[in-house]
């Protein structure tokens, strides 16, 4: 049977003598037809030394050519990645190309990124990329002035970013959309919605760049949905604030309503089901028909329960709006941090950040406490915050742990809000405080 390798380069052999990969900082560069080699030679390698189907064997190569040679070459020896899933995913990419819906690229197109090769969103985008001909550009560490660098003179055109990055680009004032990042013209971001007045102000910076969304679950074959084009869906995506796309071809939804919360259709846990998502955790012992205690990652249906909050529009546009286990719970009722966020970030321009979090409280369950940060120079009471909340929503959302005020908040590696690092800093306060 064949492998994903042999997959992949009989999708890009009409590419054989075009510039696969370039690394700016080894000053080298590699043709379709070079990685072809290379993993040929990588395979007697590895079997010279007895690499055998089935092996389990790493790198510490990191992001680098030798990583994505070393992966193929892996493959097609059996020893890593179960390949029909991935060969599903390129095939899945073809569909894709042929859907006048969503973006695709071309052999002309530059991609540039920050994402890890280790992880799977990384490491598959790239062959994503890559099979539509695109040239990637290796990046092994983010150096904000290298990395504008390199976008100005390999003329990149497609950037994959998560957040950080994407507030670097919009607020930095090294970065000139009529200049340095003149080439652009899709910036992918993925890992956490892009905030409304953030999109706002990157569609006024970068005018002649549409900005994707990703929403992509490592479970269901990582990339799920997508920004469709904005050619094609100007009207609908001028009013949306944030939505992470339309499904992909071959992906399958349904929204679960959350226990407690009116039963609404369009809003609740999201499930999903593909034709490259996983069979199951490595050496995991799931059976909840025998314990009911396990629970089971997918539903009876064979959707995979993904955790994540989501709803959907009238046009078929979804949303991520946070994680089920986020949710604070309030005598019994389920309150949602990211609408009291939205509400209060709307409200408030002086605050440059929210979080809502739920601290233990023996009465209710949970309390909600926010903590803010203001804008230099700007001014906003606890008082003001709170009292906005009480008129406008309904008592058990309320404030009653109080309003806090913060230089910063803590954030996980990809961008996101650290709600648990952010709960213990409330606790530890106050502790202090008792």
């Amino acid at each position: 049977m064949k492998t994903f390798a042999d997959y992949f380069f009989k999708s890009t052999a009409c590419y054989s003598d075009l510039i696969a990969v370039l690394d700016p900082e080894n000053h080298a560069s590699f043709t379709f037809e070079d990685l072809k080699t290379k993993t040929n030679s990588f395979v007697k390698a590895l079997q010279e030394i007895g690499v055998q189907k089935k092996d389990r064997i790493g790198t510490f190569t990191g992001n680098s050519t030798e990583f994505l040679i070393f992966c193929l070459a892996a493959n097609q020896i059996g020893a890593i990645l179960e390949f029909l899933r991935l060969i599903r995913k390129i095939y899945s990419e073809i569909q894709l190309s042929q859907d006048a819906d969503f973006v695709t690229l071309t052999n002309k197109d530059t991609v540039y990124g920050v994402l890890p090769f280790f992880h799977a969103g990384g490491f598959l985008t790239v062959f994503m990329m890559l099979v539509q001909g695109a040239k990637v550009l290796i990046n092994r560490k983010f150096d904000e002035d290298k990395f504008l660098e390199n976008i100005e003179k390999y003329q990149v055109t497609v950037l994959n970013l998560v957040p950080p990055i994407l507030d670097f680009l919009t607020f930095s004032p090294k970065c000139d959309a009529r200049k340095n990042l003149s080439s652009l013209r899709y910036i992918y971001v993925g890992a956490a919605p892009v905030r409304k007045e953030l999109n706002d102000i990157i569609f006024r910076k970068f005018w002649n760049v549409q900005l994707i969304q990703l929403y992509g679950s490592t479970e269901s074959g990582v990339l799920v949905f997508m920004t469709p084009k904005k050619s094609k869906f100007q009207e609908q995506l001028a009013t949306k604030p944030g939505p992470c796309g339309l499904p992909l071809p071959g992906v399958q939804v349904k929204i679960a309503p959350l226990d407690g919360e009116n039963k609404d259709e369009n809003y609740g846990e999201l499930l999903l089901k593909t034709t490259t998502e996983m069979k199951g955790y490595i050496k995991s012992s799931i059976d909840s028909s025998t314990d009911p205690s396990i629970e089971n990652p997918f539903d009876e249906d064979g959707f995979y329960r993904t955790g994540d909050l989501a709803r959907v529009d009238s046009d078929g546009f979804y949303y991520i709006v946070g994680r089920s286990k986020e949710m604070i719970k309030v005598r019994g009722w389920q309150v949602s941090p990211y609408e009291l966020e939205d509400a209060l970030r709307q409200k408030f321009p002086q605050i440059v950040e929210i979080g809502v979090v739920g601290i233990p409280e023996d009465k209710d369950g949970e309390q909600p406490s926010a903590i803010a940060v203001l804008a230099p120079g700007t001014m906003l009471s606890a008082g003001e915050i709170e009292t906005f909340v009480s008129e406008n929503f309904i008592s058990y959302k309320r404030l009653t742990a109080g309003v806090h005020f913060l230089d910063s908040l803590p954030k996980t590696p990809s961008g996101k809000l650290d709600r648990l690092r952010l709960k213990q800093m409330l606790l530890e306060v106050s502790e202090f405080e008792d």
